[in-house]
């Protein structure tokens, strides 16, 4: 019979998924490259924990970082695709090329949404298959970065018995999370750091999150 901690992880919902926090861009509404968060990669190991305890059935695969700059980007998504997990990405587009969309497109990415501010690169510019969902993101914004000088620390997700990290987690009971890159759990894109801080939720101002699809407006081409 599971114990506590385990059944929790087993229910855990999870909107985000951050395959590496390195970025390309310095974006104005986003901490890079200045939040003090290690930078890295996740393994493979922990991309697929994190689908055995996940229950939700789709996923964004970005945080604060570039996930085209993950050289296994295409083996995670096909990875999801095969567990049943649906999965989409948010990107700046700078290293996006028609064959690199090709290729994540048929491991079987499902949405993406181009980041046009730092380098103008559009959807007009890619063929793009007719089940697949292309879509444009401007923000326009002088400076609405979220504050970069909390402190690292999060529940960690316990991937291997001896793995670093606490083994008890204060936010995985009924609520929805993002996984950071070395597999611990932040709680939203307020949450630069991943940081124990619930105020951050006053900035969402009430709004409740019911999907991924949730996060930015994915409905146009």
């Amino acid at each position: 019979m599971k114990n506590v901690y385990e059944a929790a992880l087993s229910s855990v919902r999870v909107y985000q998924i951050e395959l590496t926090n390195h970025c390309n861009a310095t974006c104005t509404y986003c901490p890079q490259p200045t939040h003090a968060r290690e930078r890295g990669f996740m393994t493979e190991a922990t991309f697929r924990r994190v689908l055995e305890v996940m229950e939700n059935r789709s996923v964004l695969l970005h945080h604060f970082g570039e996930s085209l700059l993950h050289r296994e980007l295409e083996k995670f998504v096909a990875i999801a695709t095969s567990a049943g997990v649906a999965v989409g990405i948010s990107t700046n587009g700078r290293t996006l090329t028609q064959k690199r969309l090709d290729d994540l497109y048929n491991a079987g990415l499902r949405w993406m949404r181009l980041h046009t501010d730092p380098f103008n690169v559009r959807a007009r510019n890619f063929v793009v298959q007719p089940d697949f969902e292309l879509t444009e993101h401007r923000l326009l914004v002088k400076n609405d970065a979220p504050k970069k000088e909390l402190q690292s620390f999060a529940g960690y997700l316990d991937v291997e018995a001896s793995g670093p990290g606490p083994k008890k987690c204060s936010y995985i009971v009924d609520a929805w999370r993002v996984v950071l890159w070395s597999g611990e759990f932040g709680l939203c894109c307020n949450d630069v750091e991943g940081v124990n801080n619930t105020s951050l939720c006053a900035s969402c101002s009430g709004y409740v999150f019911t999907d991924p699809l949730d996060w930015g407006a994915y409905g146009g081409k």
